[in-house]
């Protein structure tokens, strides 16, 4: 069970599918740290947020976040969300992507052994299933995303014989967001391709997290979960 105000970080929290996961993890009573890089959060945020400007794939900003929370024995949870699509910018796309991720876990382990705490805590990364099938139109993210699944597996076995960390990994088909459903074609092709023939929506990666976070002190340990409609298995 969730406790309230106990607090999760979520990267890339301010808009989509990060947006969404702030959104359920609030509504549930959690306190959420919002990490993004440049945008602030609309003035209708809930009220147990805190916005951190920090850009994840620089390794002395995600320092200095956690410094600013070395008093705080509440955070239960990380959620990197954070990433970046499309190939114009290769090397943003793997720093933000993978490095990003890799930082920020490494220095959330250290922050969270330092609390003396008696349970888990849980890091949840927001894959894609793209990591097996590739994309033909954003190549380089789809690899992005294989080494970030490559990289929680590798992750994973470091944290549990501490009683530290649950790294899993959430494999995500195409979602049903407002930018894919602004253009119909690309929208029905990516149905035609997923044998439930729905699409995943935010509000069930938001759900999934949740039950993740709350499930911390099973035995999953780098799992990878696809939540696609049965697209990684054809």
């Amino acid at each position: 069970m969730l406790m309230g105000m106990e607090s999760v970080i979520v990267t890339g929290g301010t808009r989509g599918i990060g947006k969404e996961i702030v959104s359920a993890l609030c509504a549930k009573g959690l306190f959420v740290h919002v990490i993004a890089r440049h945008r602030a959060p609309p003035g209708n945020t809930p009220s147990n947020t805190a916005f951190h400007q920090c850009d994840v794939s620089n390794a002395e900003e995600v320092r200095q976040f956690f410094e600013t929370l070395s008093h705080d024995k509440s955070v239960i949870a990380l959620v990197n969300n954070a990433g970046i699509y499309g190939d114009d910018h290769a090397e943003e796309i793997f720093h933000t992507n993978v490095l990003g991720a890799y930082y920020i876990t490494k220095a959330f382990a250290d922050y969270y052994r330092a609390q003396s705490h008696n349970k888990r805590a849980a890091v949840i990364n927001i894959g894609s299933v793209a990591a097996f099938h590739g994309v033909t139109n954003s190549p380089l993210y789809a690899a992005s995303k294989a080494a970030l699944h490559r990289l929680a597996s590798a992750l994973a076995p470091a944290y549990p014989q501490e009683n530290l960390l649950s790294i899993n990994t959430l494999a995500c088909g195409p979602v049903a967001t407002d930018m894919l459903m602004r253009r119909p074609e690309a929208f029905e092709a990516a149905k035609a391709h997923t044998p439930s023939g729905i699409l995943t929506t935010p509000a069930e990666i938001a759900q999934a997290v949740l039950w993740l976070i709350e499930k911390r002190g099973m035995n999953f340990i780098g799992a990878t979960i696809a939540l696609d409609g049965g697209r990684s298995i054809v």
